[in-house]
């Protein structure tokens, strides 16, 4: 990984990754990082037993179609290092979409988390889809009852805001933005995004990739960013496990924000 850019790209993709739609932005990232044939590890610790091989099949053959080769990184709490083993020297590193609750406790107490955070900061490209887009964020909605869309701990990549994956599914652009003051008032705003379609970039800026759009709501302000805008993200902060790599010391809080600006 010698040449790239550090931290790596980073991915924040609205759902149905690994689906027709999605290769240009995949391919922006294997451009982005310099490489024809990349070494993909997935994640696919939120699929429930029935979708797991689903998740994994589909995402050996769309990797295949773009030249690429996937490795499945699924830690065990009891065994976690053949998951770590799976890591090594992946150069795009996805958390794929499912169940949002398990993401996180897994990945942190098998020490994933800490490894990928390692490979990002060493130039691999951190791909959040669906569930786990909305993990790679300090704060995220808690989707289950009894306290549907309660505020709740996440991974923490990004403060500042809460993600939502598949905003043109579901109404949620016709009532999400509503949230907006209330979310406004803990000192967070709204990122929606479609499906198929991501926020692809790092410290010098974002852009919207794929079949969809990108909103942002703060407080009763909604701004829309078609495919192709440039987005520029303040703050870009590895709020998790902060240090250098291999120091998983720091505490899983962050005061600071991650602001959009168009650029």
């Amino acid at each position: 990984m010698t040449g790239r850019p550090s931290p790596g790209p980073v991915v924040l993709l609205g759902g149905w990754e690994h689906t027709k739609g999605c290769e240009c932005i995949d391919e922006l990232v294997t451009e982005m990082l310099g490489v024809r044939s990349p070494r993909v590890a997935i994640t696919p610790v939120a699929s429930t037993l029935k979708m797991l091989p689903v998740a994994i099949d589909r995402a050996k053959n769309y990797w295949k179609r773009l030249d690429g080769t996937v490795a499945v990184a699924l830690p065990r709490r009891e065994d976690p290092r053949p998951a770590l083993e799976a890591l090594a020297g992946a150069d795009i590193i996805v958390l794929t979409g499912g169940l949002a609750d398990r993401i996180g406790p897994v990945l942190l107490e098998t020490g994933m988390w800490d490894r990928i955070l390692d490979l990002w900061r060493c130039g691999s490209a951190v791909v959040g889809s669906s569930r786990g887009l909305m993990e790679l964020f300090e704060r995220r909605w808690c989707l289950r009852a009894p306290r549907p869309f309660q505020l709740i701990q996440g991974l923490g990549l990004f403060g500042g805001y809460i993600a939502v994956p598949h905003f043109n599914r579901y109404w949620f652009e016709r009532w999400a933005p509503r949230m907006g003051p209330a979310l406004q008032s803990e000192g967070l705003g709204l990122l929606g995004l479609d499906e198929r379609t991501a926020l692809v970039g790092g410290e010098t800026g974002f852009s919207v990739t794929g079949m969809g759009y990108a909103r942002v709501v703060v407080g009763t302000s909604q701004s829309v960013h078609a495919p192709g805008a440039r987005v520029a993200l303040g703050g870009l902060v590895t709020t998790s496990r902060l240090g250098p790599p291999g120091d998983g010391t720091a505490p899983l809080t962050s005061k600071r924000g991650l602001h959009l600006l168009n650029n």
